[in-house]
């Protein structure tokens, strides 16, 4: 069960809708900095790519200068979510790119694992054969996305190369959708606030449970964690043991994803070559629309990405432990199992 509270304390949750969208459509200062080659003076690349594997300790350091820091207040106490313009990408091969983009990444916070082998640094692009075995975890697809939160903080997003057509990404902002549920309806914010059942991606030791439980919404100190991926719901319900989801339940994730697909909440933005994009997915849910890739191999749409801890986080209810581990604030937490 989650913990009781209001949604007034959390300073993103209260501005709700008023002028969040406004703002994102009529002002790209509002989601967007550029990014000066001074702030990446100081992002220290590894030293070998063994580096990108190494477990992070378990407090994540302080950013790397005012204009990291600048980036994280953006994300816990501004919109949510940035995009930073600029990031160098034109004049590097792959392998200098992947360490300008983790020296990047070691500089805001402590990278966590994706992947069942430990991943911390994943290159994201269409293969159909890693997409097909990719159930739940379609980034290496060309479908649409639907709109879900990661196992994170902060997900992080290089864009190395576009897509041909398509691959816009969309960004809403579940702390606005909470607030409109707590006007319209609250008896459906209220069946968010308690457990469902979560399939576990890509389960990696035999014979652990194959779901676990969480709410969607869930608030520690009055401030919102939203955790949102109807595939795995809608899959966890399926197991044995879960239990199906009641017609209330179902008509409780149909209104909060109507709500994130709906014009008063979605803000769309192409991203181009050397744009950063930022997400903190206590507050904000992300999706992409269907893409297509070019002829050429050097034209085919390709991310780098990371998943973040970051120093100055919020605290997280008890419920959030099955997602993140350390509910502290500060703390290394969200992860990807890995294998054993």
């Amino acid at each position: 069960m989650a913990s009781e509270t209001t949604t007034g304390s959390d300073p993103i949750t209260a501005a709700g809708d008023r002028g969040w969208l406004a703002a994102a459509a009529a002002d790209p200062d509002f989601w967007s900095m550029r990014l000066d080659p001074a702030d990446l003076a100081g992002c220290v690349p590894p030293d070998t790519p063994d580096s990108y594997r190494a477990p992070p300790s378990s407090v994540v350091p302080a950013p790397s200068g005012a204009a990291m820091q600048a980036i994280l207040d953006r994300l816990e106490r501004g919109p949510g979510f940035v995009v930073l313009r600029g990031f160098p990408v034109a004049d590097a091969l792959p392998d200098e790119l992947d360490r300008r983009f983790w020296g990047f990444c070691r500089s805001l916070g402590a990278p966590l694992p994706q992947t069942r082998d430990g991943d911390r640094l994943v290159r994201v692009a269409h293969d159909p054969e890693t997409a097909a075995r990719q159930i739940g975890r379609w980034y290496g697809s060309r479908e649409r996305l639907t709109f879900h939160t990661d196992r994170c903080d902060v997900l992080v997003l290089l864009v190395v190369r576009a897509a041909a057509a398509g691959g816009v990404t969309r960004i809403a902002s579940s702390a606005a959708i909470v607030a409109e549920l707590a006007r319209e309806r609250p008896d459906l914010l209220a069946l968010l606030m308690q457990d469902f059942c979560w399939r576990v991606p890509e389960r990696p030791v035999a014979g652990a449970p194959p779901f676990f439980r969480q709410p969607v919404v869930t608030f520690a100190e009055g401030r919102l964690s939203c955790c949102y991926n109807r595939f795995q719901i809608e899959a966890g319900h399926r197991y044995p043991g879960a239990g199906a989801l009641t017609p209330q339940q179902a008509e409780a994730l149909d209104r909060f994803e109507a709500l994130a697909e709906s014009e008063r909440f979605a803000f769309s933005v192409r991203l181009e070559p050397g744009d950063v994009q930022l997400v903190n997915n206590h507050v904000v849910l992300h999706a992409r629309t269907a893409y297509a890739d070019g002829g050429d191999a050097d034209a085919r749409r390709e991310l780098l990405r990371a998943w973040l801890s970051v120093a100055g986080s919020r605290p997280l209810a008890p419920e959030r432990a099955a997602t993140f581990g350390d509910c502290r604030p500060g703390r290394v937490r969200g992860f990807y199992p890995a294998a054993a």
